[in-house]
């Protein structure tokens, strides 16, 4: 069998390939920001309904399924066949509602017609989710973050064409909802060789013994979505796309902050899933060295972008979006909640904790709900920022409380108090440098490693412990 990729090609493949894309995405979204900012907000509300709707087919399943593939590697098309029956049924009650939403629904033509486009690629977007799932599942990080990136890059170097060549938005949604199809079959090649020696065949015992998990993973999947992209969905529905467009110029810094994090979890899932079966001693240091790893990364981000907001915002977009700028100040705080909240999420779901992953789900989406209407209404665009930093923060706590039922002796602090410090310091020394901003950022990043050094972060005894949750990758090669 071919070799796994493991977390690390898989994470450093998803993180090439995420960064390529979301650079031509921010591009796009920039050339749309030039023509206005309602212009913008009708594009990433749409947008937002194209992202949304790629987690709904399988309802949550895909976790499931990568669990169940990373153990049971023999079995793929009884998953994937079982699985594209259940997500296409599911597809066509989502197509119901976009339809509805499209006719019934308080948005602007142009966002009602981007919907009816959207509902066009779900039976495409079943597919490639069930099968991105099971390339997980067998370890191939690798290669699904190269085709989930070459179907990226093409669907914006065709929508930057299509700007440029006067079309209108709604035609730039109609190329992604081509290229959705044509990739489809792209990744069945990827996957067809693992699975070679099986029959295509539809088993009612499986079927009945999918279904049974479905309820628990489809709660998980429905708050994970309220959580993620009610702010970006409420918003454009009671203040308008101006108001969208606005939120989505901070929006899309959280997006880029949150690339690194993602790729990284995303192919934790296979890694704890193993480690779990071992022992939940295993699984809690396995996550333990994940959250030290991730914290190093993605603070500096956060301090670099809050520090200087506004002219980095300036810069990429004109005065017209300065709104943006307390948004964004407010936004991307979020990104470090919303990672140490994947990495626990994950560890829930390779522990056999769905249930606990569905808890705590249920306390941070009805804080959003309860919170996010009121203060849209109040405070329009940073009352949706404030609101949905304050949900994802309830979420984060009530996450750390429930942990601790099964990860024990955790103590989040004791694990990244060293790049908070840093990151304090480095803030501290950027507000009071009186350079230009690239310089600011420059000395600032330079203390911040300089800290990380001196208080022992990435100490030889720190890196060993890290090491470990990438020596699996390396058995795991050895015994396919």
């Amino acid at each position: 069998m071919t070799r796994p990729s493991g977390v690390v090609g898989g994470s450093l493949m998803l993180i090439a390939s995420r960064v390529i894309a979301s650079a031509c995405a921010f591009i796009l979204f920039w050339v749309i920001s030039q023509i206005s900012v309602g212009q913008a907000g009708a594009f990433r509300t749409i947008f937002v309904f194209f992202i949304f709707t790629e987690f709904l087919p399988l309802l949550g399943m895909q976790q499931y399924i990568i669990r169940e593939i990373s153990v049971l590697s023999g079995q793929i098309k009884r998953f994937i066949f079982h699985a594209f029956i259940f997500s296409l049924i599911i597809a066509l009650i989502i197509i119901a509602c976009l339809l509805a939403t499209a006719f019934f629904g308080n948005y602007s033509s142009v966002v009602s017609g981007g919907l009816l486009l959207v509902a066009c690629a779900l039976p495409a977007t079943a597919a490639v989710l069930c099968l991105q799932s099971a390339l997980i599942g067998l370890g191939r990080g690798a290669a699904f973050g190269f085709i989930q990136g070459l179907e990226t890059i093409i669907r914006t170097i065709c929508g930057i064409i299509l700007i440029y060549s006067g079309q209108s938005i709604i035609m730039v949604f109609v190329s992604f909802i081509v290229i959705r199809w044509l990739i489809a079959p792209v990744y069945w090649l990827a996957i067809s060789r693992h699975c070679s020696g099986e029959t295509w065949r539809f088993d009612p015992v499986f079927f009945r013994i999918f279904l049974n998990q479905a309820p628990t993973f489809a709660g998980i999947l429905v708050l994970f979505l309220i959580i993620r992209f009610s702010a970006q969905l409420i918003l454009p529905w009671m203040k308008g796309d101006e108001a969208a467009g606005f939120f989505a110029v901070a929006y899309q810094f959280l997006d880029l902050a949150l690339l690194v994090p993602t790729a990284f979890i995303i192919n934790l899932l296979p890694i704890f899933s193993r480690q779990a079966r071992v022992s939940l001693d295993e699984l809690n240091n396995y996550c333990q060295n994940a959250l030290k790893l991730i914290a190093l990364a993605i603070i500096p981000a956060v301090v670099v972008v809050f520090m200087q907001t506004e002219p980095i915002v300036l810069l990429i977009f004109k005065k017209s979006y300065l709104p943006s700028v307390l948004l964004l100040r407010i936004i991307i705080g979020i990104a470090l909640l919303l990672a140490v909240d994947q990495i626990f999420s994950t560890a829930m779901i390779a522990g056999g904790r769905q249930k606990t992953d569905l808890l705590t789900l249920s306390f941070g989406a009805t804080v959003i709900l309860l919170i996010l209407w009121p203060m849209i209404y109040t405070f329009g665009a940073v009352g949706a920022a404030a609101g949905y930093f304050a949900g994802v923060f309830s979420l984060v706590v009530a996450r750390i409380l429930l942990a601790r039922s099964f990860l024990r002796d955790f103590n989040l602090a004791s694990l990244i108090w060293r790049p908070v410090m840093a990151g304090f310091a480095a803030a501290a020394i950027m507000a009071a440098a009186p350079f230009y901003w690239l310089i600011n950022i420059c000395i600032g990043l330079s203390a911040y490693l300089l800290l990380i050094i001196l208080l022992g972060a990435i100490s030889k005894e720190q890196r060993k412990s890290m090491s470990r949750l990438f020596a699996i990758d390396a058995a795991a090669g050895e015994k396919s």
